[in-house]
């Protein structure tokens, strides 16, 4: 009789860890979802098309001087640009449209190269 309640009491227990454990892993993932949201890469909505940064900068000077647009408002870091001409890190950007599906803005007296992504989201 005494085996039985032992082997009940460490099912049960068992049971309350494997439980515990899954509430853990549900909190983990809200929180990872939270971080990611919090850590988006720089972007921008540009014809319709998201560009995102590829953390790489044009050494070459560009040929031609006049922008072929300007970045004019922003949305907060944490969220994804859903109006044309918008960023999540600034306005006031002129633009240029770059080599195969890039596009390259004027951040500081420096030509940042931003692409296209074949996914939906970052």
């Amino acid at each position: 009789m005494e085996g039985r309640l032992l082997v009940g009491g460490w099912m049960i227990g068992l049971m309350v860890v494997m439980a515990g454990c899954g509430i853990n892993q549900g909190n983990g993932e809200a929180k990872e979802e939270a971080a990611a949201q919090r850590d988006r890469i720089p972007m921008v909505l540009v014809d319709g098309q998201i560009y995102y940064d590829t953390g790489k900068e044009r050494k070459e000077p560009r040929q031609c001087g006049l922008m072929d647009g300007t970045i004019t408002s922003a949305v907060s870091q944490e969220e994804i640009p859903t109006e044309e001409d918008q960023s999540n890190f600034g306005a006031g950007y002129g633009y240029q449209f770059g080599f195969e599906g890039t596009l390259e803005l004027l951040i500081d007296e420096k030509w940042i190269i931003f692409e296209r992504r074949e996914e939906a989201e970052p």
